[in-house]
């Protein structure tokens, strides 16, 4: 649900914001046709319809079908999520164009459903992988854009922007469906996260309720009130012809009585929506500048007093380790560096599982990292060239890492009664080497280490420019009101 709101926030956003002015004013009479476009960045999410019909009648009916076949045929981000289907949709708008009445501009319009569609699979590359090129590449592709940051000093920036990437690395189908949680079984889902919950951060919901009462207020209420027009006309032209009774009157008067509803629906919804537009011009008009002063000294306490004489902040990591078909990942690295005067307290932790195994975590130093990393990837690398096969590849590393282990304390057993918690204090900039050990080499899974780490750092200065710019952005609020009272 809340990518769906995203998808449609998003993409409404640049669908009506990127339009020429005469398209958004079309929007504003015909709220119908605005509503049904928006519907093309979300259309490529239909699969998931398509995917859990098919399921349920393969489970109602005892359909016997191979099972690799129904993957193929039911597999999310494959057919819809390809770059050919919207392509090929706009390029055959023209055939569209000729379709009657003409002034509905069905070309046009299949054009805009079709660039929708496209920025539904652009938003999705964010958080991959997808079927891009399906069906004349059946691999997945998980993308990742960002931004590359100078940690050099220019034009009184402390970091300055040195260029862009874009990492584009294309996976087999199975795995490549395996790694979107929607795929999994209930026994790979369990593995993963840990157990039948996981955490949603708050602030991502936020966003996706931000963005989807944006959606709510520029194309739904219109939509409403253009409803509950032809509503209002359809009830005059029945109560003109009531007088003339028909075999259905009685599903007329039924249908009646649901669209007077809905009118009351509606009804409640604009006045709902005029009266807070109507509080925000009110507010808009004499409360702007005591409101910005007041946003201004929240900021300021919190970032100032209110974040204490030591700086703290937590931050979250999560290291995958995972045995899934051939794709293989028996280690992490994760590094960790602080300022001077600063200190950094991490805590890691693998959840309980119902598969058992062991696994390791402990302070590094690069000669040793570098020397497992270096020998699990050409492991694998024999593995790929069919040099050796996936179990002796598994069982050569448990042997090499059991000789590389300092101390075998710091290995921890994982089943369904332990759980694995390994805490590092530091001063100083120090690397954790994490990975699995000792498993039944007949099982497939993945496992999900989390890290949280803490770094502490004085901030006297900050502490006490924050009370001051508190006192004196209190004042100038006081001030502002008093002045807006006066006149």
């Amino acid at each position: 649900m809340t990518f769906t709101t995203t998808h449609l926030g998003i993409s409404t956003l640049l669908l009506y914001y990127a339009s020429p002015k005469k398209l958004r004013q079309e929007y504003k009479e015909k709220p119908y046709l605005f509503f049904l476009l928006t519907l093309g960045s979300i259309a490529p999410d239909v699969d998931l319809i398509i995917r859990g019909s098919i399921i349920n009648l393969v489970d109602r009916y005892n359909i016997s079908i191979d099972a690799e076949l129904l993957d193929f045929i039911t597999g999310h981000r494959t057919w819809s999520h390809s770059i050919f289907f919207p392509l090929i949709l706009i390029l055959s708008a023209p055939l569209f164009a000729r379709i009657k009445p003409s002034k509905l501009n069905f070309g046009r319009n299949i054009q805009i459903f079709g660039i929708m569609w496209l920025t539904h699979l652009l938003y999705d590359l964010t958080y991959g992988p997808l079927g891009l090129f399906w069906p004349l590449d059946t691999r997945y592709y998980d993308v990742i854009m960002g931004v590359k940051f100078g940690l050099e000093s220019k034009y009184f920036l402390p970091i300055t922007v040195s260029g862009f990437f874009i990492r584009i690395d294309p996976i087999e189908q199975g795995i490549g469906a395996g790694s979107f949680f929607v795929n999994w079984t209930n026994e790979q889902r369990f593995s993963y996260f840990g157990g039948t919950t996981t955490d949603f951060p708050i602030q991502n919901f936020l966003v996706h309720v931000t963005l989807f009462v944006w959606y709510l207020l520029i194309v739904i209420l219109p939509l409403l009130i253009q409803l509950k027009l032809d509503i209002e006309t359809y009830i005059a032209n029945f109560d003109n012809t009531s007088g003339k009774q028909s075999k259905l009157a009685w599903l007329n008067s039924i249908l009646l009585q649901m669209l007077k509803f809905l009118v009351k629906i509606t009804d409640s919804s604009k006045s709902l929506f005029n009266s807070i537009k109507l509080k925000m011009l009110i507010y808009k008009k004499n409360w702007v500048t005591p409101i910005v002063l007041l946003l201004l000294l929240i900021t300021s306490f919190y970032a100032g007093p209110g974040g204490g004489k030591k700086w703290k902040t937590q931050t979250p990591y999560s290291d995958q380790l995972y045995i899934l078909s051939d794709a293989v990942k028996f280690v992490g690295v994760r590094t960790f560096s602080t300022s001077n005067g600063g200190t950094i307290d991490v805590k890691m932790s693998i959840s309980k599982s119902n598969l058992e195994f062991e696994v390791f975590a402990f302070i590094a130093d690069n000669d040793l990292v570098n020397m497992v990393t270096d020998y699990v990837n050409e492991q694998i690398n024999s593995v790929n060239d069919d040099n050796i096969t996936l179990v002796d590849l598994m069982n050569r590393y448990q042997v090499f890492i059991n000789e590389q282990i300092p101390d075998k304390s710091l290995i921890k057993q994982i089943n369904e009664n332990n759980s694995g918690t390994w805490v590092f204090e530091s001063s100083s900039d120090f690397t954790i080497l994490l990975g699995l050990y000792r498993w039944n080499t007949s099982n497939y899974f993945i496992r999900s280490i989390s890290s949280e780490a803490i770094w502490t750092i004085d901030r006297n200065t900050e502490y006490v420019t924050g009370i001051i710019l508190s006192g004196i952005l209190f004042v100038g609020m006081l001030v502002s009101i008093f002045k807006r009272d006066k006149r």
